[in-house]
């Protein structure tokens, strides 16, 4: 799958379109729980797509 990084998320904008904390997403990141994208072996971004899913797990 091909991904345009212009697509991708900071942890930040994720956090606020999910209603969650930026630290929370972080703890998430760590535990395997939301797939990122690492650019340049330390920025961390995230698709789109991961937030559909984690609205669905919280319903």
């Amino acid at each position: 799958m091909t991904v345009d990084p212009k697509e991708l998320l900071t942890i930040e904008e994720f956090a606020a379109a999910v209603g969650m904390s930026p630290r929370t997403v972080r703890g998430w990141i760590t535990q395997g729980k939301i797939e990122v994208y690492k650019i340049g072996g330390w920025l961390t971004k995230i698709h789109p797509d991961q937030i559909d899913r984690i609205v669905q797990k919280q319903a």
